[in-house]
């Protein structure tokens, strides 16, 4: 990270939380991830594609706002759940490409 951002991008303060930490493996780990935020905060996710929606749904459930990489989600089970949690909450889940066939679940009272 010093290499490719500290050296190129003048004072820029690197100091960051990993999850997991970097001695550690540990799929779940988003869950603790999650934790230290706060409602109104926002999640991008780009993690592999079948970890999507259960990270979705943990941010979601923690009040906070959804932006994630293409596939959102792999079923419409999964769509379905999503969009009737988020009608029931003041937040976005949208795909992290915007484009005229983009989708995004926001509760009309949410704008």
């Amino acid at each position: 990270m010093q290499k490719n951002i500290g050296n190129v991008y003048k004072d820029m303060d690197l100091r960051c939380d990993t999850f997991p930490f970097d001695d550690t493996v540990d799929p779940l780990s988003y869950k603790h991830a999650v934790s230290t935020c706060q409602a109104g905060d926002i999640a991008v996710i780009f993690t592999p594609d079948d970890t999507h929606f259960d990270i979705a749904l943990e941010c979601i459930h923690r009040g906070m706002h959804v932006m994630v990489t293409k596939p959102i989600v792999q079923t419409l089970k999964h769509h379905r759940i999503l969009i009737k949690i988020m009608i029931k909450r003041i937040g976005i889940v949208t795909d992290t490409i915007q484009s005229p066939w983009s989708t995004c679940a926001c509760p009309s009272h949410s704008l």
